[in-house]
């Protein structure tokens, strides 16, 4: 049988936590969506703890196989669990062995942490192949965001937490209106106005020539394209989740705004109307939103609901803004 076990060890530089502890039971064995969670301890010195492994069994014949299989399947588990822990700053080492030695699970189901996190993961078991792939994908950018946001590059962590929220927004509004919505909507009113706009100059002035009417066509369109912006299928999806009142028009616009201007000019630290303050703001904004909209759109609930009670020091010296 294949073994494969992710190591996971605070970071000992480390600009945002003091320490962390998960509140579990010391040595805990815990089954985590058929990974085993096992090892966990922590040292009153910050540098050696806490520390736990996630491993994995699978028998299968093929070597290859069976790593690429475990490491998928540890990798997604390791992104879930993070996530609903609310934390990202770990090392990982990953190991990969031939080992039949599956341990035991403890008996502490006694533990309200334990009893969280199995009733979290339960949540996603139902989850259709394209939910789980999708969701895999979110948890994922989730995790960067933060890594990005702890090392204090606020610019890359806006970029990735705007990643989830344009993603899920983007299937959301197809979900509810239909995939060729837009497409469909553009050809009726381009046949239409083309039929109209041709009928009137036959009848009035002459024919003009098809390029004309196919230019006029595509501005007016153009301008009936804005309802289905970026900008706007994010307000409707935070307003069909109930996040609008949390996340006003106002703060998605400076977002988006920040967002673009990243994504075409770099770094803005230069910029005359955008201060280091204010890309920390909205960096953490965006993080935050981030994941308030992956806890609504798969499990309808906040996230907060879904977070695993740790005990956290943050650095007194680092901004720190929990929503």
């Amino acid at each position: 049988m294949w073994k494969g076990t992710l190591l996971f060890s605070l970071r000992d530089k480390n600009d945002i936590y003091k320490s962390i502890r998960l509140k579990l039971p010391r040595r805990c064995v815990i089954l985590i969506n058929s990974c085993y969670l096992t090892d966990y301890d922590w040292s009153e010195e910050f540098d050696k703890g806490p520390t736990f492994k996630l491993s994995y069994y699978l028998d299968l014949a093929g070597q290859d196989e069976a790593k690429k299989c475990i490491e998928e399947k540890l990798v997604y588990t390791r992104n879930t669990l993070l996530y609903f822990l609310g934390i990202n700053d770990f090392n990982i080492e990953f190991t990969f062995a031939q080992d039949d030695n599956v341990p035991s699970i403890s008996l502490t189901n006694n533990n309200s942490n334990i009893k969280k996190i199995n009733n979290n993961f339960e949540k996603i078991i139902n989850f259709n192949q394209s939910e789980e792939k999708l969701f895999g994908r979110c948890v994922e950018l989730v995790d960067k965001a933060g890594y990005f946001w702890t090392r204090q590059l606020h610019e890359e962590s806006l970029l990735q937490s705007f990643k989830i929220i344009e993603l899920l927004s983007n299937i959301y509004f197809q979900k509810e209106h239909g995939q060729d919505l837009v497409a469909n909507l553009k050809q009726v009113i381009m046949k239409d106005i083309e039929k109209k706009y041709e009928g009137f100059f036959q009848e009035h002035i002459g024919a003009p020539t098809n390029q004309k009417i196919k230019e006029t066509t595509n501005k007016l369109v153009k301008e009936l394209e804005t309802p289905f912006s970026q900008y706007n299928k994010i307000l409707f999806m935070l307003k069909k989740l109930n996040l609008n009142k949390k996340y006003d028009s106002c703060t998605i616009s400076k977002i988006k705004s920040i967002r673009d201007r990243v994504a075409s000019h770099g770094n803005l630290y230069t910029s005359e109307d955008i201060s280091m303050s204010m890309i920390y703001d909205y960096s953490t904004e965006a993080y935050f939103l981030s994941r308030e909209v992956v806890a609504f759109y798969f499990f309808n609930i906040p996230f907060k609901n879904l977070l695993i009670k740790t005990q956290i020091i943050y650095d007194e010296n680092v901004r720190f803004i929990e929503k």
